[in-house]
């Protein structure tokens, strides 16, 4: 049986799925049935991202959306909030109410809900206003929830070198990074209730590694972004390092990307890539499940060798993984 074929057989639902043929050259059949031992991909809890917001905000959407989760093996699905930055009242509301339905729908299929949101600018005075309107409505729908159940965490995906004007003022937009996450979580912490556990979007190379990330001083020490907000340790906090490659193991696999942010202190989920983008060395889109899946298993089984193991796997995005999972059935 292939790869996806005993993760998708591993899952807890009844269901057959048609005779599919995989290129490894053996017909086998998908079947999700019954048992004790649920599925992942690459032998560890992943997580995705979707970023449509319509993905989940009618009944029918929410289905659909769990049952993707279910069948594609998926523990958590982080759904975008972005809008709630700029919601007015009734519109605040209505994000509230649909995020309590999908989160009591996934529940009873064992899955989670986690919030996801992001603008480019919000390492700003302005932008951390909208991140903290995001913030305070996770909060809320946390606070109305029953106990044991909640929106997991808050991924913020601001990436301020993404703009034009970071290769301008690269080391500006590094320190208003780093001061842009300060805020975020000490206003987490102002909040009622059980803190919202973070996480924030880095590229690998927030290290320093290859040059792209320049050194900044801050309270009189010069090193990276990264070790920057490793001294700042925060709690409850863990950082994404987006480590796009198709390939796990040799140099500039993904391993090796991740190698010094691994080194450090903090909690680190892996980011990879399933869009079509380029080049495509950077995405599993080209590359199907099986190879997607093999990677991730050489990556987990590599950190755990080396006693580092990651605390998650995130994939971006639901709509990338999908079409890698139809492919495997055509």
């Amino acid at each position: 049986m292939s790869p996806l074929g005993s993760l998708l057989a591993r899952r807890r639902l009844v269901l057959v799925l048609p005779l599919i043929a995989i290129s490894i050259g053996a017909a086998v059949a998908l079947a999700v049935r019954n048992t004790s031992q649920p599925c992942s991909i690459g032998g560890q809890p992943t997580s995705v991202y979707e970023w449509r917001e319509d993905a989940w905000r009618s009944p029918k959407a929410q289905r659909d959306l769990v049952d993707a989760a279910v069948q594609l093996c998926v523990s958590t699905v982080h759904v975008d909030l972005t809008a709630a930055a700029v919601a007015d009242v009734g519109e605040r509301q209505d994000l509230i109410d649909d995020l309590l339905a999908l989160v009591a729908m996934a529940e009873r299929s064992d899955i989670r809900i986690a919030g996801l949101a992001g603008d480019p600018w919000w390492p700003t005075p302005e932008g951390l206003v909208d991140a903290s309107a995001v913030l305070d409505l996770v909060a809320d729908v946390n606070l109305r929830l029953a106990p044991g159940t909640s929106v997991d965490s808050l991924h913020i995906d601001a990436e301020p070198w993404s703009l034009t004007e970071w290769s301008s003022r690269r080391e500006q937009w590094s320190i208003d990074f780093v001061s842009f996450i300060e805020h975020v979580v000490a206003h987490r912490d102002r909040l009622p209730g059980e803190k919202v556990q973070l996480a924030f979007l880095v590229p690998y190379w927030f290290d320093g590694t290859n040059g792209e990330a320049p050194l900044i001083e801050i309270d009189g020490r010069t090193a990276s972004p990264f070790a920057h907000l490793v001294d700042a340790d925060h709690g409850g906090v863990s950082y994404v390092v987006m480590a796009y490659r198709d390939r796990a193991l040799g140099e500039g696999g993904i391993v090796d990307l991740i190698a010094d942010e691994m080194a450090s202190d903090v909690p680190i989920v892996l980011a990879i890539e399933t869009v079509g983008v380029e080049p495509a060395s950077i995405t599993f889109a080209d590359d199907g499940f099986e190879l997607l899946d093999v990677q991730l298993r050489l990556v987990h089984e590599a950190q755990e060798a080396g006693g580092r193991p990651l605390s998650g796997v995130v994939i971006n995005d639901l709509a990338g993984l999908r079409q890698l999972a139809a492919a495997v059935r055509e």
